[in-house]
């Protein structure tokens, strides 16, 4: 299915994380950076912003919540959160379908929070979907770059914060009629895919996006 092309303005939310136990120098730290200084120069329609959140639970989802305060005071109509964590036993990008209601944490985060089987939120689905057409954007990005589905995005802080934000969309997409959309994608290691490489993807996705409005 090609993109569907509108007029309404769009914004770009891309994070990453700082580092954790076991990762003292998270790739996706260095992507962001990089992909800020890289933006002025995209030209890219829309806006895009970025930001590295402490790999902790609680305080990952206060940084989450901040960025979805802002979008409302934003002239945008459309708002798509392109979360990237890393993933290191793997040799290819994964582009993550869905999230679970479960944190289940082998190492403390960076507040020493060791949650087990715990309900991200007892209320809601026990996964969730991401409503993107995935199948569309592999079948566009794997012209270009390695890439794979995934339908296991763990349950650290990774899937703790692609559930919350997904589940965040639905909701705020619900009250206030504007598009909101989420997406998470693990990167490996970059003696796997270089940073370049890394970055270029970041960039390929927001102007597959970008150019859909």
């Amino acid at each position: 299915m090609p993109p569907v092309t509108t007029n309404v303005p769009i914004c770009i939310h891309i994070t990453g994380f700082g580092a954790f136990n076991g990762v003292p120098d998270n790739p996706t730290t260095h992507v962001i950076s990089q992909i800020t200084k890289d933006i002025p120069n995209w030209e890219f329609p829309g806006t895009i912003t970025t930001c590295i959140f402490e790999t902790s639970g609680k305080k990952s989802r206060e940084m989450l919540l901040d960025i979805l305060d802002h979008c409302s005071e934003e002239n945008s109509g459309i708002h798509i959160f392109i979360h990237l964590g890393v993933y290191g036993g793997s040799e290819t990008f994964r582009l993550e379908n869905c999230a679970y209601n479960e944190a289940t944490f082998r190492i403390p985060d960076e507040a020493g929070w060791t949650p087990i089987r715990e309900p991200i939120d007892p209320q809601y689905s026990v996964r969730i979907l991401s409503s993107l057409d995935m199948d569309s954007l592999l079948e566009h990005l794997e012209k270009k770059f390695l890439v794979v589905h995934s339908m296991d995005p763990g349950r650290f802080v990774c899937n703790w914060i692609y559930y919350n934000s997904l589940k965040f969309c639905n909701e705020r997409k619900a009250v206030s009629g504007d598009r909101y959309e989420s997406m998470f994608m693990h990167v490996p290691m970059f003696d796997v895919i270089s940073m370049d490489e890394q970055v270029a993807m970041v960039k390929d996705l927001c102007f597959y996006f970008g150019n859909q409005h």
